[in-house]
This record gives structure tokens, C-alpha cells and sequence, in this order.
């Protein structure tokens, strides 16, 4: 279902603007917070002190925009704005920067409906008592939260910020706004030009240079079955299975990046902290196993990424 937005008007000669009424109970400072605090931000997103804005550069219809996200009441205001010296966005510009402002912060879902669907156990009821009507927050997309998933996986910070500001400078786009230049990350096109030995060069593991210059071929060779598009409209664990086709991409991966890169509404990432906050309530022994975990969860169907999302919260003992 479409977010409601208000007409798209002009705000400068570079600048379109619109509004967003997301559906019943939405909160952006929470979820703008929620961004910032689990990893799903890179070095090009730029959040205010008190979460009530978030902007960054995107890619949109094959051109990079400036948009900016601001939280009003229950509305969202919506700035696109063009790259110095292009022309300024399109109507079609604007409404792919509503949908992908919707799947960043789910702004469309029926939450009566995420509701209902959770209330099915003792746990769900838990959950939907502590922490609904509080939203999943996302990665800016999939191709992003792949490309992060797969440089940072067991470095320490440090070195995963400076592998991120190597790849963007060597291989993305570099755009200029308001006198500012911007470094994109590179598309699976760009990343062709990555060569292994001089990713090795730059601190970059053999396997994950490995990854980065196998993966985008992949994609490329085989559009129709990674159109991330495509891939929320279908089912969910087929997803995952998909991703994990990827070389390099496990379980883990391929699961982080359907339910929160997509992002899919029903994908619940399956690892020792959600398990162990599930044991209690489904486990016979100490232990909960891979297949008593997904049988527990599958009642929260077509919802699974609400309940997992839940279930870090509790982990964390988030409010």
C-alpha cells in the first residue's frame, strides 16, 4: 500500500518537497535513533543530535540526489535536491524517493495487523507489550547492507571505516552538493574495476577481496534472480536461499540483508542472541535448536521481521 504523501511542490530551483502521512503509530525520532544505533548507518548518513532529521546522498533512476528525511508529529517531510549544477528532480525522482524513504522505515505496514499476528503465544504477547508499536529501521538498500555485511564481518571498527572510505574513493561516485563532495558506494558495475591484488593492498583479507570482485559478477550475470525489487514481493526463506547463492554470503548474511538491506517483512535472522531470548520459551533443554527456533517462529508469519526485530530489543533490554 502506498504511503499517502502531499502534493510534490517546488523549493528551489534544485529542490522538490513533499510530505509523508505513514500509517497509524509511527515514530520517526525512534526509528531515526533505531538506524544509529544498530549498525545500519554508513559515513554517508547525517542524523541530527535529537534524530528529528536524517539526510544523505542516494541513487535514485540512475542519478544521485540529496534527500532529506525530517519527523513532524506523525508526518515526514521529504527533500530531494539535485547535485550542484544538475537539473532539478523529477515528479518520478520524487516518488522513488518516497518508496525508498518507505522501506527504510516501513512507513506503509498495517501495525493493527503486525499486532494481531504477534498476539499468537505468551511470547509475542511479551513482545507486542514491551515494545510495539515501534518500527524495523533499514540499511539504505540491499546492495549497501551486502557490501557492509561483507567488509565488516569479524574486523575491529577502525579497520572496517577505513576499507569503506577506500572502496567508495576508489571505485564509487564522487558528487558534489552545496560546495561538499560525497563519496557513494560503489555499484556492482563499479566494483568490476576492483582488482584482488590491489584490494589486498589496501588491508583488504584475500577472501573478502575475493568476495568483492565475485559477488557483483554474479549479480550482473543474473539480474532476474537478484532484482532486490523483485525479492520483497517473494517468500522470504527463498530469499535467503538466493542470497546465500552468493560467494561468501552465509546464513547469517543472507538473512541480515533480506529482512533488514530489502527489506522483507518476514525473515527472522537466526543466531545465538535470538535463539537464547527464545529458549525460555520454547526450549525443552538449554538450548534451543535451529529447527525448534524456526518452528517457534513461523506463527509470526507474514510478520517474522517485527518479532525478530522484537526479539533484539528484549535481548538488549531495549525500551
Amino acid at each position: 500500500m502506498p504511503v499517502p504523501t502531499d502534493a510534490v511542490t517546488k523549493a528551489s530551483d534544485h529542490t522538490l518537497t513533499t510530505t509523508l502521512h505513514p500509517t497509524a503509530h509511527f515514530n520517526f525520532t525512534q526509528s531515526v535513533e533505531f538506524i544509529q544505533n544498530s549498525g545500519a548507518t554508513n559515513h554517508l548518513d547525517i542524523i541530527a543530535d535529537d534524530h528529528t532529521t536524517s539526510e544523505r546522498p542516494i541513487r535514485l533512476n540512475d542519478r544521485i540526489f540529496w534527500i532529506k528525511l525530517e519527523g513532524s508529529g506523525d508526518d515526514v517531510t521529504v527533500m530531494l535536491t539535485s547535485p550542484d549544477a544538475d537539473p532539478r528532480p523529477t515528479d518520478a525522482d520524487m516518488q522513488a524517493a518516497v518508496a525508498w524513504a518507505n522501506r527504510r522505515f516501513f512507513m506503509d505496514v498495517d501495525m493493527a495487523q503486525v499486532k494481531e499476528t504477534l498476539l499468537a503465544d505468551k511470547y509475542g504477547e511479551e513482545l507486542v507489550t514491551r515494545f510495539f508499536p515501534a518500527r524495523p529501521a533499514n540499511y539504505p538498500s540491499a546492495w549497501e547492507a551486502l557490501i557492509k555485511s561483507v567488509i565488516h564481518a569479524q574486523i575491529y571498527p577502525g579497520l572496517a571505516q577505513k576499507l569503506d572510505d577506500y572502496l567508495c574513493r576508489n571505485y564509487g561516485t564522487e558528487v558534489t552538493f552545496n560546495g561538499e563532495k560525497y563519496y557513494m558506494v560503489p555499484t556492482p558495475e563499479q566494483l568490476l574495476n576492483a582488482v584482488p591484488d590491489d584490494l589486498k593492498a589496501a588491508s583488504f583479507s584475500r577472501q573478502k577481496a575475493d568476495y568483492l570482485t565475485t559477488i557483483p559478477q554474479q549479480i550482473l550475470d543474473d539480474p532476474e534472480k537478484y532484482d532486490f525489487d523483485a525479492m520483497r514481493d517473494l517468500d522470504g526463506e527463498d530469499v535467503v536461499n538466493r542470497l546465500k547463492d552468493l560467494h561468501g554470503v552465509g546464513p547469517w548474511t543472507a538473512q541480515n540483508v533480506a529482512m533488514r538491506g530489502l527489506p522483507h517483512p518476514d525473515v527472522f535472522i537466526d543466531e545465538k542472541a535470538t535463539r537464547s531470548t527464545l529458549t525460555p520459551y520454547y526450549g525443552k533443554e538449554d538450548k534451543l535448536t535451529k529447527g525448534q527456533a524456526k518452528k517457534a517462529v513461523a506463527q509470526f508469519a507474514p510478520y517474522r521481521t517485527f518479532a525478530c526485530y522484537y526479539t533484539y530489543m528484549k535481548h538488549f533490554n531495549m525500551e
